[in-house]
Protein backbone atom coordinates (compact mmCIF):
# COMPACT_ATOMS: atom_id res chain seq x y z
CA UNK A 1 0.00 0.00 0.00
CA UNK A 2 1.37 3.56 -0.87
CA UNK A 3 1.00 6.33 1.73
CA UNK A 4 1.45 9.73 1.87
CA UNK A 5 3.77 10.29 3.82
CA UNK A 6 4.13 13.70 3.84
CA UNK A 7 0.56 13.75 5.18
CA UNK A 8 1.25 11.47 8.05
CA UNK A 9 4.14 13.24 9.07
CA UNK A 10 1.85 16.32 9.09
CA UNK A 11 -0.56 14.73 11.74
CA UNK A 12 2.06 12.98 13.50
CA UNK A 13 3.48 16.36 14.50
CA UNK A 14 -0.13 17.97 15.09
CA UNK A 15 -0.63 14.80 17.61
CA UNK A 16 2.93 15.43 19.21
CA UNK A 17 2.16 19.51 19.58
CA UNK A 18 -1.57 18.86 20.84
CA UNK A 19 -0.29 15.86 23.66
CA UNK A 20 2.11 19.28 25.16
CA UNK A 21 -0.93 21.65 24.93
CA UNK A 22 -3.71 19.03 26.33
CA UNK A 23 -1.41 17.76 29.10
CA UNK A 24 0.15 21.48 30.15
CA UNK A 25 4.33 20.52 29.44
CA UNK A 26 6.04 22.96 28.00
CA UNK A 27 8.26 20.88 25.85
CA UNK A 28 9.61 17.49 25.37
CA UNK A 29 12.71 16.02 27.11
CA UNK A 30 14.51 12.65 26.01
CA UNK A 31 14.46 9.93 28.35
CA UNK A 32 17.25 8.19 27.74
CA UNK A 33 21.06 8.70 29.00
CA UNK A 34 22.48 6.48 25.70
CA UNK A 35 26.30 7.69 24.34
CA UNK A 36 25.51 4.96 22.23
CA UNK A 37 24.34 5.81 18.66
CA UNK A 38 20.67 5.93 18.47
CA UNK A 39 18.73 6.41 15.02
CA UNK A 40 15.41 6.24 16.52
CA UNK A 41 16.64 9.27 18.67
CA UNK A 42 18.28 11.66 16.40
CA UNK A 43 15.30 11.05 14.37
CA UNK A 44 12.46 12.19 16.96
CA UNK A 45 15.05 15.35 17.20
CA UNK A 46 15.39 16.57 13.43
CA UNK A 47 11.49 15.58 13.30
CA UNK A 48 11.00 18.02 16.31
CA UNK A 49 13.13 20.48 15.14
CA UNK A 50 11.56 20.63 11.40
CA UNK A 51 7.89 20.99 12.92
CA UNK A 52 9.33 23.51 15.38
CA UNK A 53 7.78 21.33 18.22
CA UNK A 54 9.52 22.75 21.34
CA UNK A 55 12.33 20.45 23.12
CA UNK A 56 14.68 21.27 25.91
CA UNK A 57 17.23 21.76 23.09
CA UNK A 58 18.59 25.49 23.95
CA UNK A 59 21.71 25.00 25.59
CA UNK A 60 22.83 22.97 22.68
CA UNK A 61 25.80 24.43 20.74
CA UNK A 62 26.99 23.66 16.90
CA UNK A 63 28.86 21.09 17.95
CA UNK A 64 26.20 19.20 18.59
CA UNK A 65 24.61 19.24 15.33
CA UNK A 66 26.13 17.66 12.74
CA UNK A 67 25.57 18.71 9.26
CA UNK A 68 24.02 22.38 10.36
CA UNK A 69 20.29 21.30 10.39
CA UNK A 70 19.01 17.69 11.66
CA UNK A 71 21.43 15.01 13.16
CA UNK A 72 23.21 15.51 16.68
CA UNK A 73 24.70 14.40 19.24
CA UNK A 74 21.89 12.38 21.14
CA UNK A 75 24.11 12.01 24.70
CA UNK A 76 24.60 15.85 24.34
CA UNK A 77 20.93 16.36 24.14
CA UNK A 78 19.97 14.58 27.42
CA UNK A 79 23.12 14.70 29.33
CA UNK A 80 23.71 19.39 28.84
CA UNK A 81 19.48 19.81 29.15
CA UNK A 82 19.22 17.68 32.17
CA UNK A 83 15.90 17.85 32.32
CA UNK A 84 14.50 13.24 33.04
CA UNK A 85 13.17 14.71 36.52
CA UNK A 86 11.84 18.22 35.29
CA UNK A 87 8.27 17.79 35.40
CA UNK A 88 7.98 20.62 32.71
CA UNK A 89 8.88 18.90 30.40
CA UNK A 90 7.32 15.25 28.95
CA UNK A 91 9.85 12.78 28.70
CA UNK A 92 9.63 11.38 25.22
CA UNK A 93 10.82 7.31 24.68
CA UNK A 94 12.66 6.58 21.29
CA UNK A 95 11.65 2.77 21.32
CA UNK A 96 9.71 2.30 17.37
CA UNK A 97 7.29 -0.96 16.89
CA UNK A 98 10.59 -3.28 16.00
CA UNK A 99 11.51 -3.31 19.58
CA UNK A 100 7.61 -3.25 21.47
CA UNK A 101 5.81 -5.07 19.67
CA UNK A 102 5.62 -8.61 20.09
CA UNK A 103 8.81 -8.83 21.78
CA UNK A 104 8.36 -5.98 24.18
CA UNK A 105 11.29 -5.06 24.54
CA UNK A 106 13.35 -2.79 26.90
CA UNK A 107 16.71 -2.51 26.32
CA UNK A 108 17.05 0.71 28.52
CA UNK A 109 15.29 1.23 32.41
CA UNK A 110 14.33 4.86 31.84
CA UNK A 111 11.74 4.02 29.31
CA UNK A 112 9.45 2.20 31.49
CA UNK A 113 9.59 6.07 32.97
CA UNK A 114 8.73 8.04 30.09
CA UNK A 115 5.78 10.10 29.53
CA UNK A 116 4.86 9.17 26.15
CA UNK A 117 5.84 6.72 23.68
CA UNK A 118 5.44 8.19 20.36
CA UNK A 119 7.20 5.89 17.72
CA UNK A 120 5.35 2.54 19.13
CA UNK A 121 3.06 3.09 15.92
CA UNK A 122 6.00 3.05 13.43
CA UNK A 123 8.65 0.30 12.23
CA UNK A 124 12.06 1.30 10.97
CA UNK A 125 10.78 0.78 7.06
CA UNK A 126 8.28 3.87 8.20
CA UNK A 127 10.83 5.93 9.56
CA UNK A 128 12.38 5.85 6.84
CA UNK A 129 10.10 7.08 4.91
CA UNK A 130 9.29 10.05 6.85
CA UNK A 131 12.48 10.82 7.03
CA UNK A 132 12.81 11.58 3.36
CA UNK A 133 10.25 14.09 4.36
CA UNK A 134 12.11 16.03 7.10
CA UNK A 135 15.25 15.46 5.07
CA UNK A 136 17.40 13.32 7.85
CA UNK A 137 19.20 9.91 7.02
CA UNK A 138 18.27 7.09 8.87
CA UNK A 139 20.41 4.49 9.25
CA UNK A 140 19.07 1.51 11.55
CA UNK A 141 21.53 0.12 14.64
CA UNK A 142 20.35 -3.03 15.07
CA UNK A 143 22.15 -2.90 18.40
CA UNK A 144 18.83 -1.67 19.82
CA UNK A 145 17.18 -5.78 19.59
CA UNK A 146 17.78 -8.84 21.42
CA UNK A 147 19.05 -11.78 20.33
CA UNK A 148 21.00 -10.67 17.44
CA UNK A 149 17.36 -9.95 15.76
CA UNK A 150 17.38 -7.61 13.16
CA UNK A 151 14.95 -4.42 12.41
CA UNK A 152 13.97 -6.16 8.72
CA UNK A 153 13.22 -9.94 10.61
CA UNK A 154 11.30 -8.46 13.66
CA UNK A 155 9.37 -6.32 11.65
CA UNK A 156 8.14 -9.48 9.41
CA UNK A 157 7.52 -11.84 12.94
CA UNK A 158 4.98 -8.48 13.92
CA UNK A 159 3.25 -8.91 10.09
CA UNK A 160 2.88 -12.63 10.05
CA UNK A 161 1.20 -11.99 13.94
CA UNK A 162 -1.01 -9.22 12.70
CA UNK A 163 -1.90 -12.07 9.93
CA UNK A 164 -2.09 -14.86 11.61
CA UNK A 165 -1.43 -14.75 15.63
CA UNK A 166 1.20 -16.82 15.02
CA UNK A 167 3.39 -15.41 18.07
CA UNK A 168 0.19 -13.72 20.35
CA UNK A 169 -2.05 -16.28 19.74
CA UNK A 170 -3.32 -18.51 22.37
CA UNK A 171 -1.12 -21.75 21.17
CA UNK A 172 2.53 -22.64 20.64
CA UNK A 173 3.12 -21.21 17.25
CA UNK A 174 4.08 -24.96 16.33
CA UNK A 175 0.45 -25.56 16.62
CA UNK A 176 -0.78 -22.80 14.54
CA UNK A 177 -2.38 -23.84 11.01
CA UNK A 178 0.25 -21.91 9.40
CA UNK A 179 3.30 -23.48 10.95
CA UNK A 180 4.40 -26.09 8.04
CA UNK A 181 3.70 -23.31 5.16
CA UNK A 182 7.47 -21.92 6.84
CA UNK A 183 10.94 -22.52 6.21
CA UNK A 184 13.37 -23.41 9.08
CA UNK A 185 14.64 -20.00 9.40
CA UNK A 186 11.25 -18.78 9.33
CA UNK A 187 10.25 -20.92 12.46
CA UNK A 188 13.24 -20.24 14.17
CA UNK A 189 13.24 -16.75 13.73
CA UNK A 190 9.09 -16.76 14.98
CA UNK A 191 10.54 -19.60 17.86
CA UNK A 192 13.39 -17.13 18.78
CA UNK A 193 10.10 -13.70 18.79
CA UNK A 194 8.20 -16.05 20.86
CA UNK A 195 10.02 -17.15 23.70
CA UNK A 196 10.65 -13.41 24.12
CA UNK A 197 7.56 -12.31 24.08
CA UNK A 198 6.70 -14.53 26.64
CA UNK A 199 9.64 -13.21 28.48
CA UNK A 200 8.28 -9.54 27.96
CA UNK A 201 4.51 -9.56 27.60
CA UNK A 202 3.71 -7.86 30.64
CA UNK A 203 6.21 -5.17 29.67
CA UNK A 204 4.91 -1.79 28.52
CA UNK A 205 1.30 -1.67 30.19
CA UNK A 206 -0.10 2.31 31.36
CA UNK A 207 2.41 3.74 29.04
CA UNK A 208 0.55 6.43 26.79
CA UNK A 209 0.99 5.78 23.35
CA UNK A 210 0.25 7.28 20.10
CA UNK A 211 -2.19 5.25 17.65
CA UNK A 212 -1.31 5.53 14.50
CA UNK A 213 -3.62 3.98 12.63
CA UNK A 214 -4.89 7.70 12.05
CA UNK A 215 -2.20 8.83 10.10
CA UNK A 216 -1.87 6.53 7.09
Amino acid sequence: MKYDWQKICDRFAKELKQFLEENGYEKFALASNTQAPNPNVDFLFCFLQKYNIPLNSEELDSEDLKNGTCGYNSYSWYNRSNNFCDLQFATICPAIRNEISPIKFYWRTEYLLSTIHPLTWVFESDIKEMSKIIDFDYIPNNDNYPENLTGEQLEWAEIQDINYKIITGETDPSKNPRWLGYTTDQRELIAKVYSLYLKNKNNFQNCVQIDGSKFK
